[in-house]
């Protein structure tokens, strides 16, 4: 999970390296060179590591990498769009979603890659993908060049002076078989051409000797470029079918009346069905909504339909061949059915009046379509799209089953009305009803009476039930558990009871753990809440989910940012901001016109999460898809405080404002000291404001940008502190600083020395001048009867630092005392200073003539 959140992660990341970061211009003349040293594939990034031999740091972390520079060739001679970023020293280069390459894969840095805005790639180098899990190799090919290729075309519109070469890349096939790229630029193409006129040209391209052919189409300047279907699906959001086409420039949304030209959509019998649809126009879609929405639907878009300034050239269909699936392009030969058949035994075609039969169609495996039927006399039997047969009135009615092209009929025979026994739910499920709610019938469900048949039950049609003909006993839902309501059903003049099972529970605390983008979620944000969650399905239908579609995104100016919404399981709202077109990519998805820095999402307070209760049936496409009729979608968690995100260029960050500031109104220092005035936002958890501290008197105290003042000298002084740079506005408040003199050390004269005979017990201080030191520099001699001595060491010889520890008013202070311990002496000597030293020696050796005198004079 790691190793994925990680290539999710630096997957984003390399957005930003292609997302036109700004980078300072180099300063004039030449640029330093970058050498590629080796390359080798990270397996825990999915990436190819190019390392550099400039120093790590030289590159900004994530910084702006230079694609137009870089080349990568599959083993089967395609070309790969890379992604890049910088970290550290290295280039990092990923292909293919940031997967593993194909061994033979070959990268390469051309000259002129961009490193820094000073230093760039002087030589193209390359590499090779030699071995699977092994350092890349360095192609270094022999011999001359054999042959070249270019991969790419030019097109351009009749009028345009330049041409654009950067989509071309050349291909030189070496004598050792070796084939490396090379950028294709002006002075290797030739040939003639007029940018004037429209047709096809045919250029040289020239590299090393040998030549290529380049394929140059000028297209007439009053021809509408070419139009194309970037893809169609059906979104049950909007409840129909968006077709998404590529085109750079959005239109206004705009509704459609009537149908529209050249757009042609027809059902599995090619029915045209175009009128049954709302259209409307919106940024590069065409929206086809509110019509049938079956598996074999054909949507044509036909040649000469005009869209945003292009046109289509050519008709090209589209097929809805899976259920929730995108569309995909017609081919009669592949989806239309091959063979029909009804299942049915035709023996066992009776039904009664009042009851059912439920007929069932085959297709041929892979056949895309729906089956469509029909009756031939609906006085005695009617049919519904799924086949089931209600018998009406006794007598014989043909039921056609139809697909595609083809047809098959069965016979059924109404018999006379059977004596009914009973009532039954044909769709029921437990009821969830929130602690305090009020319990209410499910608009799907639906009952069928049950008739007997010489022993045998046969169903009649199921009805819906509603509030006229179905009402459901109270239950208490003060308290949660599981209650059992009666149902009172109203059918053919009388009334039946069913039980019912509910569920009462409690919405739990939405904990939003972060709003994320999710890369293979095409760039959708999530508001994901892991813990707060119990729901596995993946429910699509905004109109499902009111409660999770309470949030508004809006752009750094205000503008508010249209939505979809889905909530999937594990915990995820998804928001799908209508201004992604299907072209957003790992290199443009956080620039305009899509997210953007600054851009906020807030959640209104109520925003919920919600659970289906039933069961799931799987489809290709969704794994999570609810089986319909097995459960309800409800709220399970909820927001209760409004909370806002706000987007920096590349994540999602919380979002809280500040309401105010909170400050001490008084602080004290002493000089020389420094301390933090502790000014903090309201509420202390609010993410935005910046502040702002200056001082009334910097000659009595100073304020750093941390809010940290020192203080220089006796006296007082104000320091106004301010909030600022958030939509609450400016706020301001002042504290008074009194600056105070205290002692700061202590501290004996330079010089000092005490000296000691070896095996003196106890240092002798009296003889010693210390002072105390104050912060204005004042000084006061120090006490030191009471002084407390570390460090001495009696039997050590020689001279050692001991420190002396004064205790003034609860605060110790302490200096340092150099201490001579001679090997025989007269108990402590004081020096201080060197004519204290020289005065001391004078005294010792009169001292000790007069010892030497006396002992001479005892003989």
């Amino acid at each position: 999970m790691k190793k994925k959140l990680l290539a999710i992660l630096l997957s984003l990341v390399a957005v930003v390296a292609f997302a036109g970061v700004a980078v300072t211009a180099s300063a004039a003349g030449t640029k330093d060179a970058v050498t590629v040293k080796n390359a080798n594939f990270a397996t825990d990034w999915n990436m190819v590591l190019f390392e550099t031999d400039t120093p790590s740091g030289a590159t900004e972390p994530w910084g702006t990498a230079d694609p137009s520079h870089i080349t990568v060739i599959a083993p089967d001679g395609s070309i790969l769009a890379p992604n890049a970023v910088h970290l550290n020293n290295y280039i990092y280069i990923g292909v293919n979603n940031n997967t593993e390459p194909a061994v033979g894969t070959t990268f390469t840095i051309h000259a002129g890659y961009a490193y820094t805005a000073n230093s760039e790639v002087k030589e193209d180098i390359t590499w090779k993908y030699s071995t699977q899990g092994a350092t890349f190799t360095k192609v270094e090919p022999t011999g001359a060049v054999e042959s070249v290729a270019v991969a790419g075309e030019l097109t351009v519109q009749a009028g345009a002076t330049v041409l654009d070469l950067s989509a071309l890349r050349g291909k030189a096939t070496y004598a050792d078989g070796e084939v490396v790229p090379f950028l294709v630029t002006k002075d290797m193409i030739s040939g003639e051409y007029d940018l004037t006129k429209a047709g096809d040209y045919t250029l040289t391209c020239t590299y090393e000797g040998k030549t290529a052919s380049v394929k140059l189409t000028v297209t007439p300047s009053d021809e509408l470029p070419e139009l194309t279907v970037n893809n169609i699906n059906y979104d049950p959001g909007w409840g129909g079918f968006l077709i998404n086409f590529n085109v750079k420039d959005k239109v206004d949304t705009e509704n459609v009346e009537g149908k529209v030209e050249n757009v042609k959509i027809t059902n599995s019998v090619r029915e045209d069905i175009s009128g049954e649809f709302d259209y409307m126009y919106h940024e590069t879609y065409l929206f086809c909504l509110h019509g049938p929405n079956e598996v074999g639907t054909v949507i044509t878009v036909k040649e000469g339909f005009e869209f945003s300034g292009h046109q289509m050239k050519a008709d090209v269909s589209y097929i809805y061949a899976t259920a929730g699936a995108t569309l995909v392009a017609y081919d009669p030969a592949k989806h239309d059915p091959k063979t029909l058949t009804i299942d049915n035994n035709p023996e066992d075609n009776a039904v009664h009046v009042g009851g059912t039969l439920q007929l069932t169609a085959t297709l041929n495996d892979g056949a895309a379509s729906t089956v469509h039927y029909t009756t031939s006399d609906a006085e005695v039997a009617t049919v519904d799209a799924t086949g089931k047969v209600l018998g009406v009135k006794e007598g014989t009615a043909t039921i056609t089953a139809k697909a595609g092209d083809l047809s098959e009929t069965y016979e059924v025979e109404v018999l006379p009305e059977l004596e009914m026994k009973g009532l039954e739910f044909a769709t029921s499920y437990k009821i969830y009803v929130e602690k305090g709610g009020k319990l209410a019938l499910p608009s799907d469900f639906t009952a069928h009476a049950v008739f007997d048949n010489d022993g045998k039950d046969v169903y009649g049609s199921d009805f819906k039930l509603n509030e006229e003909n179905c009402t459901l006993s109270d239950v208490d839902t003060a308290t949660v558990g599981t209650k059992v309501s009666k149902a009172t059903v109203s059918f053919a003049g009388k009334q039946y009871t069913l039980d019912v099972s509910v569920e009462v529970y409690e919405v739990i605390p939405m904990d939003i753990k972060e709003v994320a983008v999710v890369e293979w979620f095409s760039y959708s944000i999530f508001v994901q809440y892991p813990d707060s969650t119990v729901n596995v399905a993946n429910i699509t239908d905004a109109t499902c989910i009111p409660d999770a579609t309470k949030y508004v995104y809006t752009r750094a100016d205000g503008t508010e940012v249209k939505c979809g919404t889905y909530n999937l399981g594990g915990g995820n709202v998804a928001i799908l901001p209508t201004f992604y077109d299907g072209k957003q990519d790992a290199d443009n998805w956080n620039k305009a016109p899509y997210m953007q820095e600054g851009d906020r999402i807030t959640l209104k307070a109520g925003f919920s999460g919600y659970m289906w209760t039933g069961e799931l049936a799987p489809t290709e496409t969704d794994n999570a898809a609810m089986k319909a009729g097995t459960g309800m979608i409800v709220p399970e968690c909820r927001l209760a405080e409004e909370v806002t995100f706000v987007f920096d260029g590349m994540v999602w960050g919380i979002y809280i404002p500040y309401t105010d500031l909170k400050v001490n109104e008084t602080a004290t220092v002493q000089v020389g000291d420094t301390v933090s005035l502790g000014a903090v936002r309201v509420p202390d958890t609010a993410t935005e404001g910046n502040f702002y501290y200056k001082s009334s008197d910097e000659s009595i105290v100073t304020v750093n940008n941390n809010g940290r003042i020192t203080g220089v000298k006796q006296g007082t002084a104000t320091v106004t502190v301010t909030l600022k740079d958030g939509v609450a506005g400016e706020k301001t408040k002042t504290v008074t600083v009194t600056v105070t003199d205290g002692i700061v050390g202590l501290e004996f004269a330079e010089g000092t020395v005490l000296t000691v005979k070896k095996g003196t017990e106890k240092l002798d201080l009296s003889g010693l001048t210390a002072n105390l030191v104050w912060a204005s520099g004042k000084t006061e001699k120090a006490d030191l009867s009471k002084a407390e001595i570390v460090g001495y060491d009696k039997d050590a010889a020689g001279e050692s630092e001991v420190t002396v520890k004064v205790t003034v008013d609860g605060k110790t202070y302490q200096a340092q005392l150099t201490v001579r311990v001679q090997r025989g002496g007269c108990g402590s000597v004081a020096e201080a200073g060197a004519s204290v030293f020289a005065g001391a020696v004078i005294a010792l050796s009169a001292a000790a003539l007069v010892v030497g005198f006396r002992k001479k004079a005892k003989k």
